[in-house]
């Protein structure tokens, strides 16, 4: 399935080469976004009573509504800093969230002082060419998040960057996840969210 989605990148002509190649050699996202995103998509099933059973014999306990409902708005780190390796591991994290469950709405965005997007994906969707290259502020895409969700809607914002640049002095309504490059900024030090660190194989 990876291999397909590079394919159709490759044809288009949206991804670097270096990257290409690189994203060739990935298997598979680091994280288990089944489970992280999983409490963003329903409550913790009792029983199969109000459930999708489409999906049960696949393991998968959605709400037939609340599993149609999750936005998850994810930003990707383009500023100077990140190296093409480390833009290929959130590329890589990216596919595995479009691939986590049949009912994820994902807003890609790039950012570096500025942010780009959003960018509506699904898995059968392409990821578009990165933009950015300039310094890093996180500022932008909290931002620009509270203008374009739908607040009816559960949601979860995904954040992969070194984790060097401003951060918002407000805490953000929706809960966040960093996902932290290697050589990256201590978790510790992230002051609000749930954090998480990238290896390199």
């Amino acid at each position: 399935m990876r291999r397909n989605f590079v394919q159709r990148t490759k044809n288009q002509g949206i991804l670097p080469a270096s990257i290409e190649r690189q994203l060739q050699e990935i298997s598979q996202s680091q994280i288990d976004w089944r489970s992280y995103l999983w409490r963003y998509l329903v409550q913790t099933p009792t029983d199969f009573q109000g459930y999708d059973r489409r999906f049960i014999g696949r393991g998968l306990y959605l709400d037939t509504v609340a599993g149609e409902s999750v936005q998850v708005f994810a930003c990707v780190d383009t500023s100077g800093s990140i190296d093409n390796q480390e833009l290929q591991l959130f590329l890589s994290e990216v596919v595995g969230i479009l691939g986590s469950y049949p009912h994820v709405k994902c807003e890609l965005y790039y950012a570096d002082a500025d942010v780009y997007g959003p960018f509506s994906l699904t898995f059968n969707q392409t990821i578009p060419k990165p933009q950015g290259g300039g310094g890093t502020s996180f500022i932008p895409f909290f931002e620009k998040v509270e203008e374009d969700r739908d607040p009816n809607l559960e949601g979860v914002c995904v954040y992969l960057t070194d984790g060097y640049g401003t951060f918002p002095n407000r805490k953000p309504e929706l809960p966040t996840l960093w996902v932290i490059t290697p050589g990256g900024l201590n978790l510790n030090e992230i002051p609000f969210g749930e954090a998480v660190k990238l290896y390199v194989n």
